[in-house]
């Protein structure tokens, strides 16, 4: 391939890196740690990056501080590319270690994000002026018995689960990948 045909390398923007930046990404933070990029407060909008320029958006452990998630998830639809993704990682709800960081401020379910995926019930609340699609939603769990047996009540019926069974047998994160859609859809 010639560099004339090449393909641009994708760009990846890391919120929230800390010191545990991906290499080659961008990151950004609120402190100025080691390889941060861009020292920025999440929550103060619009962050100092160009629209539509990013492949893949990463926020690995972050959305659980912020006050302002819909401005957040606004910010997340306008950086990233179409067809690009973002993907969210935040602790269960029913995990005892999400009440122990006394800096987490949300605490997650299956269907938190409902209200900015498109197709969804929660979606016509209009928390948000930007819609994404659903790639990849799903619960993680720990390994071991306790981990297959909550696994599989969720597998059956994520309402189910959440109502009777979080607490006994506890996810330990939730995990998405969205792609955003174009306004209107």
């Amino acid at each position: 391939m010639t560099p004339a045909t090449a393909t641009p390398a994708a760009r990846m923007l890391e919120v929230g890196c800390g010191t545990h930046k991906t290499p080659g990404a961008v990151g950004l933070d609120l402190l100025a740690l080691p390889g941060v990029d861009i020292v920025h407060d999440m929550e103060s909008m619009p962050w100092p990056v160009e629209g539509a320029s990013f492949d893949e958006v990463r926020c690995l452990h972050v959305l659980e501080h912020v006050a302002d998630i819909c401005g957040v998830m606004d910010e997340l639809h306008r950086v990233t590319k179409p067809g690009g993704r973002v993907h969210i990682v935040v602790p269960y709800f029913a995990r005892y270690s999400s009440f122990k960081d006394p800096t987490h401020r949300r605490f997650c379910t299956f269907e938190s994000f409902n209200y900015f995926v498109a197709g969804t019930a929660d979606r016509d609340r209009g928390y948000s002026r930007h819609a994404f699609r659903y790639v990849v939603h799903k619960l993680n769990f720990r390994k071991g018995l306790r981990g297959r047996i909550g696994a599989w009540i969720h597998r059956s019926s994520h309402r189910n689960y959440e109502r009777h069974w979080a607490h006994t047998f506890p996810a330990r994160t939730l995990e998405l990948v969205l792609e955003p859609l174009p306004d209107g859809e």
